[in-house]
């Protein structure tokens, strides 16, 4: 599976550091579990993911990283993982598939992470309500457009946001991702958003560098475009 910018936002905003038990619905390549262990010395992570041929790709990049010891990949689908749960988690987080009008693909790896009948909002928020602790949150990326279903839908299971961060490409572009935390109790919501590029698509924005720049490489030419 490709590195994507959405993950890349993921890994690098979610608010991980007071938080020691975490899930990562989606292991994929496993690049957001290896931005969290990277972030937070103390974090403990279990990620888990359906699909057998991302699973060995993200368990074999952790094996190769620093933090073998700190994340657990686990192949099982969500739901069964919440039947099961060992334990409470601090943090759960997802870049769920969310392309519901796109036409399926051909390959169904592609398919599997790109479309929401393998896992809807509804089963992750309602999965996500069942095993989180009083001082739980979830954590997700997901389209701009698709926000307001979100949010009352996690209304639905006492799942309240706080925190939330509205992407943009430029600055004279719509937003097109959301970047949302939510908590078991109400707070005043902390509310800002990110544009990624100047006019020059190749130009990144200082917010966007501050934001992902421990991450990446430092090589010459290195910009975050390179990741897209």
């Amino acid at each position: 599976m490709p590195l994507s910018t959405d993950s890349v936002l993921l890994g690098s905003w979610v608010p991980i550091e007071p938080d020691h038990n975490i899930l990562e619905v989606g292991l994929g390549c496993g690049v957001v579990s290896l931005m969290m262990a990277q972030r937070n010395p103390l974090a403990v992570i279990d990620a888990i993911e359906i699909d057998q041929e991302s699973y060995d790709q993200g368990l074999e990049n952790i094996c190769n990283s620093p933090w073998p010891h700190r994340i657990n990949a686990i192949h099982i689908d969500f739901q069964s993982f919440v039947k099961q749960c060992p334990k409470n988690y601090d943090h759960i987080v997802c870049n769920p598939p969310f392309f519901q009008q796109d036409l399926h693909s051909p390959y169904t790896r592609r398919t599997l992470a790109k479309h929401a009948f393998s896992l809807s909002f509804s089963a992750l928020i309602e999965g996500a309500a069942a095993i989180l602790p009083d001082n739980g949150k979830l954590s997700v990326i997901i389209p701009y457009a698709g926000k307001d279903n979100f949010i009352r839908e996690s209304l639905k299971h006492q799942l309240f946001l706080i925190r939330s961060t509205h992407v943009r490409s430029t600055t004279h572009m719509p937003f097109i991702r959301s970047l949302l935390t939510f908590a078991r109790e109400p707070q005043q919501i902390a509310e800002d958003t990110l544009t990624l590029y100047h006019l020059n698509p190749h130009e990144p924005t200082d917010t966007y560098i501050r934001l992902t720049s421990p991450f990446y490489l430092k090589i010459p030419g290195w910009s975050a475009a390179s990741s897209e």
